[in-house]
């Protein structure tokens, strides 16, 4: 490649996910090159703080927090100002991210200090409006304060006072700690060791709602695994033979009682009320259908954590005239999760990650890779690689055309035969786009 040829190469900016706890940009390598690379883009990963390293807040001047966004924010800049140099062209950097990467993503586009940086968005399993993802106050999320209590360094009423100088206390105390010490700081209590993105003068200076009206238009990809939480059901289902005869409509229901992303709802108890009529109270199955009752919670996870809030915010983008490409990955191959019990084998979260990166059949779950797996991953790169370059991933002319989000709730069913569909999970779109939203005031111009 002639670094300084005039014909300069589209770039794909990509974050990695891991909760904001762990991963790293260096996951992906070979595949990177034979998927997308070679399609006629660049691709650069970044590595960004994690855990309190990127995310500790005391949610003022001591400790504002957001180092974790301002190091991607940072990276963005660094590959504006100098991409042109490996080739890259600066004006046409889209960024993508899975899970806590494609928070991120979402994060990115609403803040003020990416401006004119972005000229596109691939949003993968994640959403600012996923539950926890951006926190604006204590009673939401307290993992800074759990931590600071757990390293000796504050009370619970020394950090309730808010008061400067025990604050600027308690950060000494936590900069006295090494680095391996720090780096436990992820759990050990309970429901609320989830690190999140505040609200700030800088970064996030405004409630995501009134950001999102601000979002300058950009085509955007943006979707789901079909059944994203099975990844947190897989390894009991596997290995415990009691987990599944022992759960039952009550399971479901303390399940959803319990669920600490509710909340982050400022009217909590009302949506755990709905979300009770709609998931557990409404259904007709018998208490021990155990199968049914599994499979329920699973929904409910995946639509209140990665379906509903990706919904949301596709039409979010819609309302501020972005270009929108919607998508439910849906396929899973023949001889996938063969441990599994064939009534959950479904498409877990992160399980598109092996056909956009091109994984080789030995980390493809040890199946033999079929002309269905090969002609998936094919689609993956070949779309990802000319929304990089047009802004639109299938272009004309195209023997199948993705349609852009409407009023139908278009999207594109991704498998060996990518599939354009109306209605996008619409118990998900209803309930957790619409119904919940309205509960905290904030009813999107698009419901009924």
């Amino acid at each position: 490649m002639d670094n300084f040829t005039a014909n300069k190469y589209p770039v794909l900016f990509y974050i990695h996910g891991g909760g904001f706890v762990v991963g790293s940009g260096n996951l992906y390598t070979e595949g990177i090159l034979s998927n997308l690379v070679s399609r006629g883009i660049i691709v650069v990963s970044i590595n960004y703080r994690l855990g309190p390293f990127g995310f500790f807040s005391t949610r003022d001047s001591v400790v504002p927090g957001n180092m974790g966004m301002l190091d991607q924010i940072e990276a963005l800049n660094w590959v504006s100002r100098y991409i042109s140099y490996f080739g890259g062209d600066p004006s046409a950097i889209t960024i993508d991210g899975e899970s806590a990467g494609g928070e991120s993503v979402s994060l990115l586009t609403l803040s003020p200090l990416t401006k004119g940086l972005i000229k596109g968005a691939i949003v993968e399993s994640g959403s600012a409006f996923s539950p926890g993802v951006i926190s604006y106050s204590d009673s939401q999320t307290d993992a800074s304060k759990q931590a600071a209590i757990k390293f000796g360094c504050s009370t619970a009423d020394q950090w309730d006072q808010h008061n400067p100088a025990l604050m600027a206390q308690m950060l000494q105390c936590m900069r006295s700690k090494s680095v391996a010490v720090l780096q436990t700081a992820y759990g050990g209590w309970d429901g609320w060791d989830r690190w999140a993105s505040v609200r700030d003068n800088n970064v996030f200076p405004d409630r995501l709602e009134n950001l999102m009206l601000k979002r300058g238009p950009m085509p955007v990809i943006i979707g789901n695994c079909k059944d994203e939480s099975l990844i947190n059901y897989m390894g009991q289902l596997m290995q415990d033979p009691n987990f599944l005869n022992q759960w039952t409509r009550q399971s479901t229901s303390q399940h959803l009682s319990s669920h600490f992303e509710l909340n982050f709802y400022n009217n909590s108890a009302t949506v755990r009320q709905q979300a009770q009529a709609a998931y557990v109270d409404s259904l007709p199955y018998a208490d021990q259908d155990h199968v049914n009752w599994v499979l329920d919670a699973i929904q409910l996870d995946s639509e209140m954590i990665f379906i509903g809030p990706t919904y949301r915010e596709a039409m979010n983008f819609r309302q501020t005239n972005s270009a929108v490409y919607l998508y439910s990955f849906d396929y899973l191959a023949p001889g996938a999760m063969p441990q599994l019990n064939a009534s959950f084998r479904g498409v877990p979260h992160t399980w598109e990650l092996q056909y956009l990166m091109g994984y080789p059949a030995t980390q493809m779950g040890g199946w033999r890779i079929t002309n269905d797996d090969t002609a998936t991953m094919n689609y993956f790169g070949q779309y990802w690689a000319n929304f990089v370059k047009y802004g639109n991933p299938t272009p004309a002319p195209s023997t199948i055309v993705w349609p852009r989000l409407g009023t139908n709730a278009e999207y594109m069913s991704m498998g060996p035969v990518p599939t354009p569909s109306t209605n996008f999970h619409p118990k998900a779109a209803a309930f957790w786009g619409c119904t919940v939203p309205a509960i905290e005031g904030y009813k999107p111009a698009w419901c009924p």
